[in-house]
């Protein structure tokens, strides 16, 4: 119903096909045939239906969509942590190895300093 003007201004301008507009007419028509077929069929199931039903419809298609918003939002927060787990326990990977680096060159520098004082040791005894 919005695009049809828009629409209507380009098929009279020549800017979309004739097939276009009319496949965009019978789209109309069988939508509107539609709507009156709900809105029968709302009368025959409980009178005076036909003029909630579709406030209804649309009150429960927004419920659903929200619903599904909110699943998004949780399996995203899920995500989100999953991920946040992932990078603190490759921190903690990282820092240990480093730590461990770490150690193993002060500890390599530990047993240097222990030979260059042997050494001094040697030399101070041997003189």
């Amino acid at each position: 119903q919005k695009d049809k003007p828009g629409h209507w201004k380009l098929w009279r301008g020549k800017l979309v096909s004739e097939r276009f507009w009319d496949s965009l007419c019978e789209a109309e028509r069988l939508v509107g045939q539609e709507v009156d077929s709900c809105v029968s069929e709302a009368n025959v199931l409980e009178p005076g239906w036909s003029q909630v039903i579709f406030n209804q419809a649309v009150h429960l298609w927004r419920v659903q969509k929200q619903q599904v918003a909110e699943k998004k939002e949780v399996k995203k927060g899920k995500e989100k942590e999953k991920k946040e787990e992932a990078k603190a326990e490759k921190r903690k990977e990282v820092e240990a190895k480093l730590a461990e680096e770490q150690k193993a060159r002060e500890e390599k520098l530990a047993a240097k300093a222990m030979e260059q004082l042997l050494r001094e040791e040697e030399l101070a005894s041997t003189s």
